[in-house]
């Protein structure tokens, strides 16, 4: 089951935050009272989440300092398989 719900911009873990043009857009539209959909994130099995899509949402958030953002996930923990390879 899908739950939409607030959740703490901390909690998320996130690879890179995209700081670029469409990233600042988003960051005037949000400030001038602009509505987003929800983020996309999967809980992670030691905690907090993992993002799946909305990086640029949360880059936004996050400069505007926002602690909080709305998101789409599943109840059920992620299994996570780590496909990088050693040479």
């Amino acid at each position: 089951m899908k739950i939409i719900n607030e959740i703490d911009i901390s909690l998320i873990r996130m690879d890179r935050y995209p700081i670029n043009e469409k990233t600042l857009r988003l960051v005037d539209y949000l400030r001038n009272g602009g509505v987003v959909p929800e983020i996309k994130v999967a809980k992670h099995p030691l905690g907090g989440f993992i993002i799946k899509d909305g990086r640029h949402r949360i880059t936004a958030y996050r400069l505007l300092g926002r602690k909080t953002i709305k998101a789409k996930y599943s109840n059920k923990p992620q299994i996570i398989i780590n496909t990088k390879t050693k040479n």
